[in-house]
């Protein structure tokens, strides 16, 4: 038996598509852990950097064909996916071009229908294929226009006995960030068998599933926009195993212990002490355990950093240009997709630089979400409400504690003002404001359900509960909102506001009828 490996690479491209400066270093990442003794162990890893067509296919077709059935065959690439107009996926090439007419010159690629071909007719059992690409490049936007955004990956590359992993299930260009060596998939694959953290049941193996998971998680923190994908047809794909772990890793101990105490990306003073303790009696130096700490929160703090590019990029066309045009949103919408970002995560920034340009009176802002969003905290104590306050003092003070970033405190006050005046609706809707912000998306929605409860024509209630359920991923509750928001602020003449919750109704319809979710549903 023998644990073979085909890692390719393509960063240079012909105009049209983008270069990739990080597939040839994601494939010697690859290589370095496959290679390993004392990881991966595969007995042959061949490197394929920039080939032509013609190259790449007689290097898959050679290598596989010359497999016996007790072997276990890893496929991976790293560079432009795109399709043609028939819905037919292609792997690029440093030659790879459209026509004259913007259509894909086919020659210039290979087909995922060959790479099948080849790896159904190899006698090797097992078969893993892991596919760090976008699935339609940066080809011109008219060839985009026409590209709905399904790839049939499960009927090109899938059959028994193969396990196919993409680092995408949409359009999306697979992130890859200014200051990373590697692509983001590719990164948190070779993190989970490098550091052993991808062995999530601690039996001293790496399943393919196994680093799915880790990988995926990974990923989604960095960017939710991105949602990789395990493909397979019977179970034993999911468990071929692809590397050893190091069981008896004081630093993977450590690390473990750190994502056990971690919220967002900080740690409370118990777990810090925890820690602390833990690295004397592994024997790790302060530098190490620094090392390892910055490499768990490195999704979230990539996160924030792209959220505040996100909002940067939004303010200033605002004060550009103000409602946003045609242009503009569509700059914005790109930029959404280069971060990762879903429109969970920009809604509150886009309602928050909204209510800073609106001068509606009544409206309350929602706050900009200038780091991840944290576990939900108790409610904090507080003093029994004196007289020398009333219920709208208090209101007012959350309300400013909420505009600088104190939200607990925010909490407080409006939790005051609803103890002297229990039908105070805009205290509930504050609170409800703070509590999301916080990241308590259920505790924001009871109190925007009260709020619409005590005062039933208020739109923003109902537009930012659209938002929380939004982010609980509930789209058909989000939708229903959003749809009375609009139909209030269409009532009530407030005409950006109207079109804000039109373009989040747009959004969600789009997504429900997107095929590609069926696909994998």
């Amino acid at each position: 038996m023998a644990k073979i490996a085909l890692l390719i690479g393509v960063s240079n491209y012909h105009s049209g598509l983008n270069p990739l400066p990080a597939a040839v270093r994601d494939v010697e990442a690859m290589r370095r852990v496959l290679q390993n003794s004392e990881l991966g162990e595969f007995d042959r890893v061949k490197p394929l950097l920039n080939p032509e067509p013609q190259a790449m296919q007689y290097e898959i077709e050679t290598l596989f064909s010359n497999c016996t059935k007790d072997d276990l065959v890893l496929l991976y690439f790293s560079g432009h996916g795109i399709k043609d107009d028939n819905g037919n996926l292609y792997f690029a090439t440093p030659i790879t071009q459209n026509n004259t007419r913007g259509d894909l010159i086919r020659s210039s690629a290979v087909a995922a229908r060959f790479v099948h071909d080849v790896l159904y007719n190899s006698r090797a059992r097992r078969q893993t294929i892991i596919l760090d690409c976008c699935f339609s490049g940066a080809f011109d936007p008219q060839l985009r226009l026409k590209d709905d955004g399904s790839v049939d990956v499960s009927g090109q590359l899938g059959a028994e006995g193969r396990v196919v992993l993409t680092s995408s299930s949409s359009t999306q260009y697979s992130l890859e960030l200014a200051d990373s060596e590697l692509s983001l998939y590719t990164r948190y694959l070779v993190e989970g068998i490098e550091t052993g953290a991808g062995d999530v049941n601690e039996d001293g193996q790496i399943s393919v599933q196994e680093l799915h998971h880790y990988a995926f998680d990974r990923v989604r923190a960095t960017a939710p926009n991105m949602t990789p994908k395990l493909i397979c047809l019977k179970d034993l794909g999911f468990e071929i195993i692809l590397s050893k772990a190091r069981v008896a890793n004081p630093r993977l101990r450590y690390r473990k212990m750190v994502t056990k105490y971690a919220t967002g990306d900080t740690i409370r003073p118990a777990g810090r002490a925890v820690l602390n303790t833990l690295r004397q009696q592994l024997g790790l130096t302060p530098a190490e355990t620094d090392d390892i700490e910055a490499e768990v929160f490195r999704p979230y703090r990539e996160r924030i950093a792209n959220l505040q590019k996100y909002q940067e990029a939004l303010l200033a066309e605002a004060k550009h240009e103000y409602p946003l045009g045609e242009e503009a949103r569509d700059a914005l919408q790109t930029l959404q997709q280069l971060l990762g970002l879903r429109d969970a995560d920009i809604t509150p920034i886009e309602q928050d630089i909204a209510a800073q340009f609106t001068q509606s009176a009544t409206s309350i802002a929602v706050p900009t979400p200038s780091v991840i969003p944290q576990p939900p905290k108790p409610e904090p104590a507080t003093q029994t409400p004196t007289e020398s306050l009333t219920a709208e003092e208090f209101f007012n003070r959350g309300l400013e504690k909420s505009r600088v970033g104190n939200k607990q405190g925010a909490i407080a006050n409006y939790t005051d003002a609803i103890r002297l005046k229990p039908d105070y609706a805009k205290a509930y809707a504050g609170r409800g404001v703070a509590k999301r912000a916080l990241g308590d998306y259920q505790g924001a929605i009871e109190d925007y359900n009260e709020a619409i409860r005590l005062k039933p024509d208020y739109a923003d209630d109902y537009n930012n509960r659209g938002a929380a359920k939004l982010a609980l991923g509930d789209n058909q509750g989000a939708l229903a909102d959003y749809r009375e928001a609009a139909k209030l602020y269409q009532q009530q003449g407030n005409t950006e506001r109207y079109r804000y919750a039109l373009n989040r109704i747009e959004e969600l319809e789009k997504q429900d009828k997107g095929f590609w979710g069926k696909l994998f549903s």
